[in-house]
């Protein structure tokens, strides 16, 4: 018998419920790196992939190119999933809250669970199918003033996910102060969390304390050295034969922030040395979010 979208989704969920309760209950509040709530962030992020919209359902081109199996399957289908429902039986943890914010370049999905917020974000086709990475017209944009003029963002991320920012911050504004969050995504989704997890008006929401995590993988670069060396940057985990974090060229001025990112296929030791992918050893099914995680369950 074929397995469904909704099969799938309930799956992922038994999964995401089995793999938050090994992490301590402390742990969640804790900055520090967490291959387990790597794990976790990376499952959040692959089930971000499954709420698709109708203008993603209205058409069929470029299907192919969004890296999620799951979101092949949910597509074939042709359905719009009732996340909010699926999400507030699954017994993550007491009693589950859930937002769904999206635009036509992203959708974020936030969970609230008694132990701790997430929120997962990831890039529509539309945003595939735009000129993010491979196109030489990658554009860089300067949005900020002052002492961070010289900040350098891509201009499809950065506008993407800040004009979605607010619904987000609202969204969790109606959720209890004080609990930890952790903002993630996978490929063009991580470049969009990164890039939100900087945000000053996003970071604000909460005493420096408490504030925010954010954990990524395979996300492409999304600014130039001086926004990922003076902004907050993620934990960000990636593979070696995956060639979408060599990407926008650095000849362009894309950079990245190696000393906090984690190689899957070292095992994500903490301070391991950073080996970039080669391209001509680069493999597109590795970029796959399932492939993530699959590499990111032999050892955590």
């Amino acid at each position: 018998m074929d397995t469904s979208g909704q099969d799938e989704v309930n799956r992922l969920l038994g999964t995401i419920r089995a793999t938050i309760r090994k992490v301590p209950a402390h742990a969640w509040a804790e900055h520090a790196f967490s291959r387990d709530k790597a794990l976790v962030s990376a499952l959040f992020s692959r089930l971000a992939y499954a709420h698709i919209p109708q203008y993603e359902l209205d058409s069929s081109k470029g299907v192919k190119i969004v890296p999620s199996e799951l979101y092949q399957l949910v597509f074939a289908e042709r359905i719009t999933l009732d996340m909010r429902a699926l999400l507030t039986a699954s017994d993550l943890g007491g009693r589950v809250d859930v937002f769904i914010a999206s635009n036509r370049g992203a959708v974020a999905i936030g969970v609230k669970t008694d132990l701790f917020i997430v929120v997962a974000i990831r890039g529509t086709r539309l945003l595939y199918l735009s000129d993010w990475v491979i196109d030489f017209r990658a554009r860089m944009i300067h949005p900020y003033g002052g002492e961070k003029a010289h900040l350098g963002f891509h201009s499809g991320f950065f506008h993407t996910i800040q004009s979605l920012r607010w619904d987000i911050i609202q969204s969790l504004r109606s959720w209890p102060e004080g609990m930890p969050v952790i903002v993630t995504g996978h490929s063009l989704g991580g470049a969009m969390a990164a890039i939100l997890y900087g945000m000053e008006e996003f970071r604000g929401y909460w005493p420096p304390s408490t504030g925010p995590q954010c954990y990524t993988f395979g996300m492409p670069r999304y600014g130039n050295a001086l926004a990922t060396c003076m902004q907050p940057y993620p934990f960000h985990t990636y593979h070696l034969k995956d060639p979408v974090p060599r990407l926008p060229p650095a000849l362009l001025g894309f950079a990245a922030a190696d000393q906090l990112e984690y190689c899957v296929d070292e095992k994500l030791v903490p301070g391991c040395a950073p080996r970039r992918p080669l391209l001509l050893k680069a493999r597109l099914g590795e970029h796959r979010i399932e492939a993530y995680i699959a590499h990111m369950q032999e050892f955590c």
